[in-house]
């Protein structure tokens, strides 16, 4: 561990267990960040461009 690194505490049975905390989701941390009204498939085409699905 080093300076910033987040925590979490626990009692059990009169001890007191401190581990790293658990990271969050990446996915989680820039879920809603987009708020311009776009639809999501409308923002994966123009950042994907338009999918190649077979037999179409």
């Amino acid at each position: 561990m080093k300076p910033g690194t987040e925590l979490e505490f626990e009692a059990d049975g009169g001890r007191l267990i401190i581990s790293k905390a658990r990271q969050k989701a990446s996915l989680r941390s820039v879920v809603g960040i987009l708020r311009d009204g776009r639809r999501t498939d409308d923002v994966m085409r123009e950042l994907r461009g338009d999918a190649d699905i077979p037999g179409q």
